[in-house]
């Protein structure tokens, strides 16, 4: 009875040992685990199974077919920034709790604005010496004990227009690899019916030598120019960002490098 019993136990077992002997198998099995943290516990379970989770090869398929997921929003009340997470399932709880209580800290510095988000970094804005020098600093709250970097000062821009001109902003993006390097730097004035861009990309050298470009704009759309680029000064998205300097560029209005 007893090697009865043990037959089935054995031919699974057997059978559970030809499906994860077979290496392309195996990577088609951890490719369909669904979040990055099943696939690092996967990875503990042998050195082979390590190999196969650490592949560069490997991880560009997992990341195709599981992109990372919208774990939640950063909300500015009247009291400032706060995250507010999205209902995840229990895998992503650890994630969850670490990027609020990041969040939590980093904003509790009298964060002025979030100027960009891109893959779980966020890119941050304050003003220092009685608001007349802006700061940037680059958070990665979902990273355990990675304290804030501070990119070197904003570069000054090429042409004294702050007292002309009528509309005047700038934007920071961030890169889609991580670190400092590759962050862009966007800076639009109107003044009457021109608009002139600066665009600047940061080295490991600092800032580089910006491209610049202009255009006069017809005497019909100087207003329309003008009501666009307020509206996109208050709180614009992502997608809404892309667009515009995508309709700028094709438009004339920028070059980026």
């Amino acid at each position: 009875m007893d090697g009865d019993r043990r037959s089935p136990a054995a031919a699974a077992a057997a059978s559970a040992a030809s499906v994860l002997g077979d290496d392309d198998l195996l990577r088609e099995i951890l490719l369909r685990l669904g979040f990055p943290t099943c696939l690092v516990r996967a990875a503990l379970v042998c050195k082979r199974w390590l190999l196969h989770a650490s592949d560069p090869a490997f991880l560009r398929r997992f990341r195709e077919r599981n992109p990372p997921r919208l774990l939640g929003f950063c909300l500015r009340g009247l009291d400032g920034y706060s995250f507010v997470p999205l209902p995840q399932p229990p895998e992503l709880a650890v994630p969850i709790h670490r990027a609020t209580s990041s969040c939590a800290a980093a904003f509790a510095n009298n964060i002025h604005l979030i100027k960009h988000c891109r893959n779980g970094r966020l890119i941050t804005e304050s003003f220092h010496n009685k608001a007349t020098t802006r700061r940037h600093a680059l958070l990665a709250p979902l990273l355990a004990g990675e304290s804030a970097t501070f990119p070197p000062p904003n570069p000054p821009h090429s042409r004294d227009w702050d007292g002309r001109a009528q509309v005047r902003f700038i934007e920071v993006f961030l890169p889609e690899d991580g670190g400092l390097d590759g962050i862009t730097l966007v800076h639009l004035w109107n003044v009457g019916r021109k608009i002139y861009a600066e665009v600047c990309v940061l080295g490991s050298d600092g800032w580089g030598v910006p491209a610049s470009a202009e255009m006069e704009l017809p005497a019909h759309m100087e207003l329309a120019a003008q009501r666009r680029v307020s509206a996109q000064c208050v709180a614009p998205s992502d997608d809404r960002r892309r667009r515009w300097c995508r309709k700028l560029a094709a438009g004339g209005y920028i070059l980026c490098p």
